[in-house]
């Protein structure tokens, strides 16, 4: 069985409840939508890294992958 790789560390950010559960943007941490899909992000754990599917603001959504 091969082991599990960890996301980059710049992707292992500190995050809120709010951007994790997708009702904050992801880049700046407003709670005021419409939010667009930002891709994923990852936070450590013991085992393999856990992924999240994150968004952006309006503002934000040209910076953030899709």
């Amino acid at each position: 069985m091969s082991e599990t790789t960890r996301p980059p560390q710049e992707e292992q950010e500190q995050l809120s409840n709010g951007q994790l559960h997708e009702r904050a943007c992801v880049v700046c941490g407003t709670e005021q939508g419409p939010f667009v899909p930002a891709g994923h992000r990852y936070t450590p754990t013991s085992g393999a890294a856990l992924g999240w599917a994150v968004v952006a603001c309006a503002a934000h959504a040209p910076e953030v992958g899709r």
